[in-house]
């Protein structure tokens, strides 16, 4: 089994503290006590919408693989607090086709992509985020992919 319990708890705690910090920063321009210009305010909102955006759409994404009963499983949901959906990747490890890991802005955003054959050709499932994992964790579930396309092949 392979899994990013850790990292993407961490993960989480770090976007919130962050998105907390900023929504405070935010507040305090308002107050009258201190003088703070327009494009400041502007600035910190602006960087809480790009935030939660990278956060939200950025594959942040709690995941567990694991090969049960000749079949690959693959539960995931994404990180972002609000809106969560808990989805499975069911494929049996004979009809495992390949994978392939995406990098986005020089490898701060990555995504796996599996294949699974099928009767009129080759499935694409949907992306399932690794950014909230360490190097390890990626390397151990590319690793466990690659033993099962050396097995089905």
């Amino acid at each position: 089994m392979v899994t990013n319990a850790k990292q993407s708890s961490r993960s989480l705690m770090v976007f919130s503290a962050s998105w907390m910090l900023l929504i405070c920063a935010f507040a305090v321009t308002f107050y009258d006590l201190l003088e703070t210009p327009l494009w400041l305010r502007i600035g910190l909102a602006l960087s809480l919408i790009v935030m939660a955006l990278g956060f939200y759409l950025g594959g942040f994404h709690f995941f567990r693989a694991e090969i049960k009963k000749e079949m690959l499983e693959i539960k995931y949901y994404n990180l972002f607090p609000a809106g969560r959906k808990f989805q499975t990747v069911l494929i049996p490890l004979k009809q495992y086709h390949h994978h392939e890991i995406k990098r986005q802005l020089g490898g701060l955003f990555k995504w796996i992509i599996i294949y699974q054959e099928m009767a009129g050709g080759v499935a694409k499932y949907p992306p399932i985020g690794l950014s909230a994992s360490g190097k390890k964790v990626q390397k151990a579930l590319n690793e466990m992919l690659h033993g099962l396309n050396s097995k089905t092949n």
